[in-house]
């Protein structure tokens, strides 16, 4: 994660976006999944592994989405699944 606050996104196609956005709190961080301007989940975390989900509707289907999260004492790294196919993350600067 930067100094205070990270965020990294995912053009899936013309219509769909995901993002996923970490900022320090007090003693950790919090980490946000956003799906189209929507936030599909959040959660709270010192240190280790942690994964939010979320669902990426469509006009034909549903999609699980997956981001997998370790923060470590030298960084954070994420990794995007959906429907177990991962796509890459551009952190915004």
């Amino acid at each position: 994660m930067g100094l205070f606050q990270d965020h990294s996104y995912c053009e899936v196609d013309v219509e769909n976006k995901i993002e996923v956005e970490a900022r320090v709190t007090g003693f950790g961080a919090e980490y946000s999944l956003i799906i189209n301007d929507q936030r599909a989940d959040r959660l709270s975390g010192i240190s280790g592994n942690f994964i939010l989900r979320g669902l990426l509707k469509t006009s034909e289907s549903e999609r699980t989405v997956l981001v997998f999260i370790h923060q470590g004492l030298f960084g954070t790294k994420y990794k995007l699944e959906i429907d177990g196919q991962e796509y890459p993350l551009t952190k915004v600067k």
